[in-house]
């Protein structure tokens, strides 16, 4: 399959930039020619005879001791894994046997050391925390580190706003990388994805979603100075209102997003800005604004193709209409359609991408963007002919995701019923496979205890949006689709 080989031409990029970056290896030293270096090490022959420095691997003295008498290393990324594993063997001594014998299971299975040692960290500092000194919500220690412990296994992999450490020390009270805000924002996220084991945390996670906006309404009134925690809180913020189907209020806490991050120079940083002014700050903070830096502009990635679809969408050639051709570029093939085709298959990218190297991407809503983008992309392909045949793979690619999405996040079904309407009346799925995908929708569901009706202006058909927008919107799409199988239901039983 394409997404396999995409992914295999991937590793094979990594793996060879990796070779690129290993330093020289001294080798065939002549002991009676060594020289020494300003750090105390022997020059070999080879790198004197051409003219090059010798660089060495720096190992730690705490691994070189556990290393057995005999044993060399020689590889930076086997010292790597030794540090891992020493990490590792430190923190099992702590955590309760339940969690080590689990930490060792995992380990015999082939998972990663580093990984390993990241979840039985944050459960070993989470024992600790007293999450009633962050919230008023009534929320349990063992509930809050239960969704904690999740929140950190699958969304914070692929979305790490702020560094785990910093964080668990933060609710610690051990450093400044924690606040009201941040909590209440994490964990109205967090417990969405949590409902599909709990299914009270839907009312749990709300309940922290509306102290989340109380708190940040009264800080931009005092006009309380920014900080990292408000911008990653604000992050999650934003993804649970669009989660929920808030409406425009994402749009007001986007802009206040954006205009934060701005300010705290997170991007947008004009040329004539000192970089040696960061210094001036600690380590950590260094540390946590350049993550949650890269955090934005990886999610900014998928709104920037999201956009530039949206902006050519009208531009497309329809009905053997002649190709107009974009005059600021030089290339000759720079049309419209070209462009769009160009950011479709950077979504086709980005989809296969989370879905081959995140299985947390089941569980995780704020990339859904590119998922809605491209199914409705797929869809526009399957009516015109001589276009690959992959949209169908593509397609059912997106609706299963959605599906997967569901358990707990419910404008996921909206979505996907939307879709399937969309799909029945462009004659890409037929009656038997969307009642097949709405009955599992049905079983996923169940938990929930709030009502899934769907915004009336959630726009889901992004090509209908350009001549009918209401017709557009999800509400719509569900009753035209809940319509289609009555039809269906109809002519079955009069036959």
């Amino acid at each position: 399959m394409d997404w396999q080989q995409d992914a295999s031409d991937d590793r094979k990029i990594r793996e060879a930039t990796n070779d690129k970056i290993l330093v020289n290896d001294p080798m065939d030293i002549d002991p009676e020619n060594d020289l020494k270096t300003n750090e105390g090490q022997p020059e070999c022959s080879q790198c004197l005879r051409r003219g090059l420095k010798c660089e060495y691997r720096v190992v730690t003295d705490t691994i070189l001791k556990a290393i057995p008498v005999g044993f060399q290393l020689v590889d930076k990324q086997q010292s790597l894994s030794n540090a891992d594993a020493a990490d590792l063997l430190e923190i099992l001594k702590r955590v309760p046997e339940d969690e080590a014998l689990e930490g060792l299971q995992l380990l015999r299975t082939g998972n990663d050391p580093a990984l390993i040692s990241s979840a039985l960290r944050s459960y070993d500092a989470g024992l600790s925390v007293d999450i009633s000194q962050w919230t008023d919500v009534p929320i349990t220690n063992e509930l809050s580190l239960a969704v904690l412990q999740l929140y950190l296994e699958t969304d914070h992999p692929m979305m790490p706003l702020i560094d785990v450490d910093l964080l668990l020390d933060g609710l610690l009270g051990k450093n400044e990388f924690c606040s009201q805000i941040l909590v209440s924002g994490l964990f109205a996220w967090a417990c969405q994805g949590y409902a599909a084991f709990e299914p009270e945390a839907t009312v749990v996670g709300y309940s922290f979603y509306k102290e989340a906006k109380g708190l940040w309404r009264r800080s931009k009134e005092a006009r309380v100075e920014d900080s990292i925690c408000t911008v990653a809180a604000m992050h999650y913020l934003l993804m649970t209102s669009v989660s929920l189907g808030a409406g425009a209020q994402y749009v007001e806490f986007l802009d206040d997003l954006l205009d934060m991050s701005k300010r705290l120079e997170l991007f947008n940083v004009g040329p004539s800005h000192d970089s040696r002014l960061d210094l001036e700050n600690s380590a950590n903070y260094r540390k946590a604004k350049s993550q949650i830096a890269w955090v934005s502009f990886a999610c900014l990635t998928i709104y920037h193709h999201s956009a530039i679809i949206d902006l050519f969408r009208p531009l497309l050639q329809h009905n053997g209409a002649p190709w107009q051709r974009l005059s600021t570029l030089e290339s000759e093939e720079s049309t419209p359609d070209a462009v769009y085709a160009a950011s479709v298959k950077q979504l086709q990218r980005i989809v296969l991408f989370y879905q081959y190297n995140h299985p947390e991407s089941a569980y995780s809503f704020f990339w859904h963007s590119a998922l809605l983008y491209l199914a409705n992309a797929m869809l526009t392909e399957a009516n015109i002919p001589g276009h690959a045949p992959d949209w169908q793979f593509y397609l059912r690619l997106c609706i299963a995701r959605y599906q997967t999405l569901y358990t707990g996040f419910r404008l996921a079904k909206g979505i996907t019923l939307s879709l399937l309407s969309m799909a029945l009346e462009k004659g890409a799925m037929d009656i038997p496979q969307t009642r097949a995908i709405r009955r599992d929708l049905e079983l996923r569901g169940k938990h929930h205890l709030i009502p899934d009706q769907v915004p009336v202006y959630w726009v889901v058909d992004l090509d209908l949006a350009l001549t009918d927008p209401f017709a557009a919107h999800a509400e719509n799409l569900v009753l035209r689709f809940r319509k289609l199988h009555l039809r269906e239901m109809s002519e079955t039983n009069e036959s």
